[in-house]
């Protein structure tokens, strides 16, 4: 069974239909901070890895700019969640080393935050 997080098994259409949500509140300044920018673009890597618009690049770019932003600003829990993102990305495009690092770091930070649901789905 391959791993999927949560959003993944959402419909692209969900997923779209929240990250315009999230974009109108931000051009309405109700949101001027990195914070939103970290967790859009984790939202557009996890719709690229969508079964109906899978794009490997796509989904890799994002979570990895994600990645960035959210260790700059000190988001732990979303670092997590972009290790997660592109070691199930790997794992499914057939890179099993990368894969199973991301994982690792992954399982380690769901560890070490106590985000026991977060292990449970890595596992």
């Amino acid at each position: 069974m391959p791993l999927a997080s949560p959003p993944m098994r959402w419909s692209a259409a969900h997923l779209r239909f929240l990250l315009v949500i999230g974009f109108v509140h931000v051009l309405v300044g109700g949101c001027s901070n990195h914070s939103f920018a970290a967790h859009a673009l984790h939202l557009l890597g996890d719709i690229a890895t969508c079964p109906d618009r899978f794009d490997s690049e796509r989904a890799e770019a994002h979570y990895r700019e994600s990645l960035a932003l959210a260790e700059a600003h000190g988001m732990r829990p979303l670092v997590a969640h972009c290790h997660f993102g592109l070691g199930a990305l790997y794992r499914r495009t057939g890179r099993s080393g990368p894969a199973r690092e991301h994982l690792n770091t992954a399982r380690t930070m769901y560890r070490e935050m106590d985000m026991r649901f977060w292990l449970e789905n890595i596992q």
